[in-house]
């Protein structure tokens, strides 16, 4: 997935512990490469925690220490004009089998 700083995302799942449900709209604040080395991308969309200490990497259960913003794994987002497209498409879809 290409992923860009501004870009508009939305959550395609409710976060585990209840920092954002599925459907929630975000703008992508930051990038990064997941500091355990795994190679996943990870999105700052602009949430943080004075309470935690440190994070989790979902894909290898590595920790890392928190840095400021909480980011999130990639497979909790997809890109909003995608899903808009989507619609549109089948939006036009249904209107042009009504015509017929």
């Amino acid at each position: 997935m290409k992923w860009y700083i501004g870009q508009r995302i939305v959550a395609i799942k409710d976060h585990s512990q209840g920092d954002f449900k599925r459907g929630d709209e975000f703008q992508i604040n930051g990038l990064r490469m997941t500091p355990c080395g795994c190679g996943q991308v990870e999105i700052d969309i602009g949430l943080s925690d004075d309470r935690v200490d440190g994070l989790i990497c979902v894909k290898c259960g590595k920790g890392s220490i928190y840095t400021g913003a909480l980011f999130y794994h990639e497979c909790c987002f997809a890109p909003l004009e995608h899903i808009e497209e989507a619609i549109s498409n089948l939006i036009e879809e249904t209107l042009t089998v009504k015509q017929i």
